[in-house]
C-alpha cells in the first residue's frame, strides 16, 4: 500500500509530457496486480489494467521500455481474464505477449522470459478454447526460451517446468506418447535443479506425479506408480 501511494505521489509530479510518465505508470500498474494477487480487489487489477494502457501509450514504439509496458499490461489482463472469464482479455493479453518480444535484440536478457509468458498465456487459451495450435505454439516458444537458458541459468529450471506442462498438456490431447516422455524428463530435471525451499517445488512433485501416472496408464508399468506415489508423498510433506 505505501509502495502505491509513492508512486501516485511521484506520479503528479510528471506531467504528460514527461518523459519519466511512461515508467512511472508502468511501475504503479505492477504494484496494483500484484496487490490483487494477494487481495483479490478488482479494483486494483481494473486501475492497474488503465495505468498500463496509458503507459504503452505514451511510450513511443521502440522505446527501451516499451516491452516491459506491453508484458506489465498483459500480465494484468491475464490476471483479470482468470477473475472474470472475459475471452477478450486473455486474447488481448496475448498480442501484448506476442509484440513484446519483437521489439528486443535477438540475445536480449529479458528475450526469454516474454517467449515464456506467451507460451503460458497461449496454454490458458488453450483450456478455455481448445484449439491445438495454441498447444503447439506454446510448445514451441518454451523450446525456444528453454534454448536461452542453457545449463547453469539461473531461471533454467522454470523453463523446463513449463516446457514439460506444455508438452503434457499437449499429449492429453494427441496422445503422442513422445511428448509424455519427454515431458517426464524435462520434469526430472527442473526438480534436480530446484532448492527444496523453493516455494515451487512441491508444484514440480505434483506435475512429475501426475505424468508418471498418465504413463502408467500407457505402459502398465507399476515403477511408474510407485514413483509417482513417492513423488506425491513428497510434495505433501514439503507443501
Amino acid at each position: 500500500d505505501e509502495g502505491v501511494h509513492l508512486h501516485r505521489i511521484i506520479l503528479e509530479l510528471c506531467p504528460l509530457c514527461h518523459q519519466l510518465r511512461p515508467k512511472v505508470l508502468g511501475n504503479i500498474s505492477r504494484a496494483l496486480y500484484l496487490r490483487f494477487e494477494q487481495h483479490g480487489n478488482i479494483d486494483d487489477i481494473d486501475t492497474s489494467i488503465q495505468l498500463g494502457h496509458e503507459a504503452v501509450s505514451l511510450c513511443p514504439k521502440g522505446h527501451d521500455g516499451c516491452n516491459y509496458h506491453l508484458s506489465n499490461l498483459a500480465i494484468s489482463l491475464n490476471f483479470r481474464f482468470r477473475h472474470q472469464d472475459k475471452p477478450d482479455d486473455l486474447n488481448e493479453a496475448i498480442s501484448l505477449h506476442s509484440e513484446a518480444p519483437q521489439l528486443l535484440p535477438v540475445g536480449h536478457e529479458s528475450r526469454q522470459f516474454l517467449l515464456d509468458n506467451l507460451g503460458i498465456t497461449l496454454i490458458t487459451r488453450f483450456h478455455k478454447c481448445g484449439n491445438i495450435d495454441d498447444v503447439t505454439q506454446a510448445v514451441s516458444l518454451h523450446n525456444k526460451a528453454l534454448m536461452l537458458c542453457p545449463p547453469g541459468y539461473s531461471n533454467r529450471d522454470t523453463m523446463l517446468n513449463n516446457l514439460a506442462l506444455g508438452l503434457k498438456t499437449r499429449y492429453e490431447k494427441l496422445d503422442v506418447s513422445e511428448d509424455l516422455n519427454q515431458a517426464i524428463d524435462l520434469y526430472c530435471e527442473s526438480l534436480r535443479l530446484k532448492q527444496l525451499d523453493d516455494p515451487q517445488h512441491h508444484k514440480i512433485l505434483h506435475n512429475l506425479s501426475s505424468t508418471l501416472c498418465s504413463h502408467f496408464m500407457q505402459t502398465q508399468d507399476n515403477e511408474d506408480v510407485k514413483e509417482a506415489i513417492t513423488h506425491c508423498q513428497e510434495s505433501l510433506v514439503i507443501f
